[in-house]
């Protein structure tokens, strides 16, 4: 984590670690949210190169590991449903 500082233009440097290691380059477009009293700062995502890549490990996926996903999504399900009653 590190920490850094926004000028009185607004602009905000990503340090460069960061920058290296996410192999950001300048003209990327990065997503801004505003969460409560904070930010959020996203890389724009290229949901067709997603999707592809989530297709991708799920092929790989073996029955055992699919029937534990459903467990632990029917697990989560249970919960939400009661925590809305």
């Amino acid at each position: 984590m590190s920490i850094t500082r926004m000028d009185r233009r607004g602009r905000i440097t990503i340090p460069k670690e960061i920058r290296e290691e996410l192999k950001l380059k300048e003209d990327d477009e990065l997503l801004v949210f505003k969460l409560a009293n904070n930010i959020l700062i996203l890389r724009k995502a290229d949901f067709s190169d997603l999707i592809a890549e989530a297709l991708n490990e799920f092929r790989e996926l073996s029955e055992e590991d699919i029937e534990r996903i459903k467990e632990e999504v029917n697990k989560l399900a249970e919960k939400k449903i009661e925590s809305l009653s």
